[in-house]
């Protein structure tokens, strides 16, 4: 009697594992069409240009470039403690 039922629980257990819940099924499926939507040509995901990009500004292309390798927050300013205001006080 022991034997058959932890036969039974054991293929209960199995079962219960091999079904996926819409959730799992769709997991990463929105991260994976906005990616999709934002590549202008899928050939180069695999096979990659090694010419230069052109017909963009230099300027402003090397104003992008400065700011973003310059605007980097200092330890102070990120070490700053965080306060909340909760209610309705004065």
């Amino acid at each position: 009697m022991k034997k058959i039922l932890l036969i039974a629980s054991a293929a209960a257990l199995v079962a219960s594992c091999s079904t996926q819940t819409p959730t799992e099924a769709n997991y990463g499926k929105a991260v994976r069409e906005m990616i999709s939507a934002q590549v202008a040509d899928p050939a180069t995901l695999t096979n990659p240009s090694t010419a230069p990009v052109t017909g963009a500004d230099p300027d402003m292309v090397n104003a992008a470039v400065n700011t973003l390798r310059g605007e980097v927050s200092k330890p102070e300013d990120v070490k700053r403690d965080i306060v909340l205001k909760l209610g309705g006080g004065k």
